[in-house]
């Protein structure tokens, strides 16, 4: 039984992408027609050659992502090891506040945003999005690095200093090792909701920096399937790849066998 319902789990994951991938090298599809016909592969050659806009939004999209990525888990990480050793009352209070843009309407937070943006001249620039995108990241990843932080004894550190370990060092040898995955986890996750991301992307950027999920909305809402469907393939597919590399990263790291892609 535990079978049968994973392979039904499994079916009804992997029908949607079945058709969403016919839909990208077929031109015609239309209710009750159970599949797409007409195979074409134009949807790809305007994807690749003709629309300059798609590849350059797929760009944008990966170069805002690593730099939320990075920048939220830089941050999120040195404010998750000053949170880690505060004591447990004032460590929730404090985590309450930083977490309060997760708890706003993304409409209201990103307006709000969007106005502070203006009198400091961000608007319309790289810089503009992925600082309205670290709103919303850091709080993920702060919360990731303290309970990284929170795993590491101590006394292990004590230890260190004991016999002679500095500060550079003792991160370095010690430190680093222990919160590499969480660093990759933070990393991966803040990639994902900067990638995800339509509406800051559309309002901070100006329509100045394209996204694919900005680029990708119009052909939904215009019902092109076959150009909506390529640009949903692409970032299905770059979403997984994220979660894949990851995965295999920190496996690696790790030395653990347990592992969603196995």
């Amino acid at each position: 039984m535990k079978k049968i319902i994973t392979g039904i789990i499994i079916l009804l994951i992997s029908l949607p992408m079945i058709l969403t991938f016919l839909l990208t090298v077929f031109t015609y599809y239309k209710y009750p027609q159970l599949l797409p016909s007409q195979l074409t592969f134009e949807y790809w050659n305007n994807f690749f050659f003709k629309n300059p806009l798609m590849i350059r939004s797929v760009l944008n999209s990966l170069f805002l992502g690593l730099m939320n990525g990075t920048s939220s888990t830089i941050v999120g990480f040195m404010a998750g090891r000053a949170l880690s050793k505060q004591k447990e009352n004032r460590h929730t209070r404090t985590m309450l506040l930083y977490s309060l843009p997760l708890f706003i309407p993304a409409t209201a937070l990103f307006i709000g945003v969007h106005l502070i943006m203006l009198r400091l001249s961000f608007t319309n620039t790289y810089l503009g999005v992925v600082l309205a995108h670290m709103v919303l990241s850091v709080p993920y990843s702060t919360n990731i690095g303290i309970s990284f932080f929170k795993g590491i004894p101590s006394e292990m550190e004590q230890v260190a200093r004991t016999i002679g370990c500095r500060d550079f060092n003792l991160f370095k040898k010690v430190i680093l090792p222990l919160i590499t995955p969480g660093l990759l986890f933070s990393g991966s996750i803040c990639f994902l909701l900067s990638f995800s991301d339509y509406f800051a992307a559309a309002l901070i950027g100006g329509g100045k920096v394209i996204t694919l999920s900005a680029l990708l909305y119009p052909y939904i809402n215009n019902a092109d399937y076959g150009n909506s469907a390529t640009l949903g393939i692409v970032f299905v597919s770059i979403n997984i790849g994220v979660f894949f590399i990851t995965e295999r990263i920190t496996k690696r790291l790790t030395k653990v066998n347990t592992y969603l892609f196995e």
